[in-house]
């Protein structure tokens, strides 16, 4: 009796210590701060439309030429890839075709001597481009599902390729109504379109927005009239990734002299003739105006974006001084509005439609997404504490979020709280306390 006594007694300590081993276990997660992804997405148009378009591929093992691939992670591994199709269009010329990724966690290498406790990675609630990086494409957007599971969405670069041209190009009359009909397939929707006389060009339209247009007013002398058109690039999408198509011609029709108009505008049978919009001479571009006169030292508004034509009638690009104001302008030529990062700091130009739109923003508060920012006398956004005049002109101390200590937004005046125990107000001013 007294054995079996010792062994309840040990069996019963035995469950004791194992429950409580049990209840003293613990479930330790580590976040995953950021994903990073690496991308090979190398393909033209002609290449889809011959070969169709290819599932993703994907690797966890580094570059082996998979479409989307990671270098080893430990954290994380991609579970599966696949496009986002989201229209027929999905796979044209300038489209960005979007990319779904779906990551799992993966075991976590806990030290064995916690090992009555669990480990495992897990995804943050949320993820926005400056922690998840996707190289060579853009990030979209990232949900995540569980604990263990993340969505992914980034869409490529443009689609290259050359479009078709017009299928048919004819006059419609003796009036110099001139039509045409676009490809259905590879058809950009802008067109340039030449008259000649005799051989000889007399007028010319680029990046033309339409399927017709009269040239009787240049039809001012007697001889043999025809004109050529193609299809070319006219949105800023399009200028990346498109490439002219080849030339359609019309017909020619004879006008005698008697049959010429007397009241148009008259031209020269030079090799340059008249233009009309965009022209490319030796690798730069220049504006002409409706009337033939090139567009200088001015602004031009195209196809809802802003434009600015030097002394010489340039296209500028870059950052430029104008009017004692300074914007930036992309490599197709058109003003940028909002942020720009600028090496380390970040930019604002204004977005408010008027004589100031697109000026860098200096000594100056904006406010956008319902947050304050402040830009400094180089337009560079403030961070951390700033000696800043409020709008009365009295300076007070500001407190903006560095990167890193805030989720997605930064650079943001602070309201309502203490940074490192200094007492911040609801006007985002240090109270002194």
């Amino acid at each position: 009796m007294r054995k079996n006594g010792i062994f309840a007694l040990s069996f019963l300590t035995f469950v004791v210590i194992a429950f409580c081993s049990i209840a003293n276990a613990r479930i330790i997660y580590k976040d995953i701060n950021s994903i990073s992804l690496r991308t090979n997405f190398n393909f033209d148009y002609e290449s889809i439309t011959n070969d169709g378009v290819d599932d993703v591929t994907y690797s966890n093992n580094g570059d082996d030429g998979s479409n989307v691939y990671t270098y080893d992670n430990k954290s994380y591994a991609i579970e599966s890839a696949e496009w986002f199709r989201e229209s027929t269009d999905d796979f044209s010329i300038g489209s960005e075709p979007k990319v779904i990724v779906y990551l799992t966690t993966n075991d976590y290498n806990y030290d064995a001597s916690s090992s009555d406790n669990e480990y495992y990675y897990r995804f943050l609630s949320s993820y926005n481009s400056s922690n998840c990086a996707v190289s060579n494409a853009t990030f979209v957007s990232a949900t995540r599902i569980s604990n263990e599971s993340l969505k992914i969405i980034f869409k490529i670069k443009p689609i290259k390729g050359t479009y078709n041209p017009p299928t048919t190009a004819y006059w419609a009359d003796s009036s110099g109504n001139a039509v045409w009909e676009p490809d259905n397939v590879l058809n950009s929707g802008y067109f340039e379109v030449s008259l000649y006389r005799n051989n000889n060009l007399v007028h010319r339209i680029e990046k033309y927005n339409g399927t017709k247009y009269n040239f009787w007013q240049y039809m001012t002398k007697e001889g043999d009239y025809m004109f050529k058109v193609r299809t070319v690039p006219g949105t800023d999408k399009q200028l990346v990734s498109g490439k002219p198509s080849e030339y359609a011609e019309s017909n020619a029709i004879t006008l005698q002299e008697g049959e010429v108009n007397k009241n148009g505008q008259a031209t020269s049978d030079t090799s340059q003739g008249t233009r009309a919009g965009w022209a490319n001479q030796n690798g730069k571009w220049f504006f002409y105006q409706p009337n033939g006169t090139m567009l200088k030292s001015n602004w031009t508004k195209y196809n809802g974006k802003w434009y600015y034509l030097n002394a010489n009638g340039e296209m500028v690009t870059g950052l430029q001084t104008i009017n004692n104001n300074q914007y930036y302008f992309l490599e197709n030529g058109s003003m940028i509005t909002g942020w720009l990062k600028n090496g380390a700091n970040y930019n604002y130009y204004d977005t408010t439609p008027g004589s100031h739109e697109g000026a860098l923003c200096k000594n100056s508060w904006v406010m956008f997404q319902g947050k304050y920012f402040y830009f400094d006398a180089q337009g560079a956004m403030a961070v951390g504490w700033k000696e800043v005049a409020d709008s009365k002109g009295n300076m007070a101390y500001y407190y903006f979020y560095p990167e890193g200590t805030t989720t997605g937004l930064f650079g943001y005046m602070a309201t309502n709280t203490t940074i490192n125990g200094f007492v911040i107000g609801a006007d985002g001013k240090w109270t002194g306390r």
